[in-house]
């Protein structure tokens, strides 16, 4: 009898601990479930873990929320796009016209470049600008309307949006002739032409045969004329005015005077690359024609000039390690030859 009751208590601690073992794993798979689905199971211990770890995750996230719209509050604080419109004196906008940005300080990592045209109504985005940069803006002339330009602004100096009002140009036709001093015809001549009182895109004329040229819907007003060629010429002092015709007769230092010669040192040996200047103005009753030529003797001191005028001219010889040599000079002929000895 006390064997069976002991067999049987046996059995009952067998029974009891395979229903605590059974129980123990089903507990462990329900947690290995929810954390393949992602819901925690409410009496398992881990279930504590992962609620808390869930949070922490949502509180990061929060934090990072936090911190972009922080972040994107501070760029909003000092812009980082220029807004603007370009208009007349009307208000109307003004479309198709260039604009031109860029940061007028900088080093090679922060160089900022960027265009843009105006729309229909006059606007135009630029974008990605350094909120930190200093700017120079500009816009090209366009039909009747000058240029602009403005320089050395930072971003957060500007009004939001930024207006650029243009006022309409007065456009002139302006018609001339080149002469020589002889007042003989300049052809195939190419001139420059500027505005002196807007910002205007420079012009260029060339002359016919008969040394005509014309110059079509220039802004009114005060002109630069001038050459680019190695042989200079500028006129200054011309204005046009509105409804006033002007046909410009244009002096300027040309005509068949040739001037040549060499350069030597005390010695009689020549002087090579020494630099041979010739300065000479014309004056007109408006304005005042000058010119500069130069050139550099050869190997053998040789140097020319040709197609001078007759009138005097300024003439200097320049070389390294020797004294300047500056003279007012009159032609002796049509073809004068000279000899220059520089001292040291």
């Amino acid at each position: 009898m006390a064997t069976m009751t002991k067999n049987l208590l046996l059995a009952i601690l067998v029974i009891l601990v395979s229903v605590i073992v059974c129980a123990r794993v089903i507990i462990l798979r329900g947690v290995d479930l929810a954390s393949i689905d992602g819901v925690a199971p409410s009496l398992a211990p881990d279930v504590v873990i992962a609620s808390s770890q869930e949070p922490k995750a949502s509180t990061t996230a929060a934090s990072r929320h936090v911190r972009s719209t922080s972040e994107w509050q501070s760029e909003a604080s000092t812009p980082v796009r220029l807004v603007g419109r370009i208009v007349d004196t009307n208000g109307q906008g003004l479309a198709g016209i260039k604009v031109r940005l860029r940061t007028l300080r900088h080093t090679d990592d922060k160089f900022i470049l960027r265009h843009a045209v105006t729309k229909a109504k006059g606007g135009f985005v630029l974008d990605d600008l350094d909120p930190h940069g200093t700017y120079l803006l500009h816009t090209e002339a366009v039909a009747k309307y000058p240029g602009y330009r403005l320089d050395g602004f930072t971003l957060d100096s500007l009004a939001a949006p930024l207006e650029i009002q243009l006022a309409q140009l007065d456009l002139v036709d302006v018609e001339g002739t080149v002469v020589d001093a002889e007042h003989a015809p300049v052809s195939n001549f190419t001139l420059t032409i500027d505005s002196l009182d807007t910002n205007y895109p420079s012009r260029t004329v060339t002359t016919d045969v008969s040394g005509y040229f014309r110059l079509k819907a220039f802004p009114a007003g005060g002109l630069n004329i001038y050459t680019a060629t190695p042989d200079y010429f500028r006129i200054k002092g011309l204005r046009t005015n509105v409804d006033v015709y002007r046909n410009l007769a244009l002096v300027i230092d040309r005509g068949q005077y040739r001037l040549a010669g060499r350069i030597l040192d005390q010695r009689g040996l020549p002087i090579t690359h020494a630099r041979i200047t010739l300065k000479s103005t014309i004056n007109a009753n408006e304005y005042h024609s000058h010119a500069y030529r130069t050139r550099l003797s050869d190997m053998s001191g040789r140097f020319e000039f040709t197609g001078l005028s007759g009138i005097a001219h300024t003439f200097g010889v320049y070389a390294n390690g020797y004294r300047p040599h500056i003279v007012n000079y009159e032609f002796q002929s049509f073809s004068d030859e000279l000899e220059i000895r520089l001292r040291r």
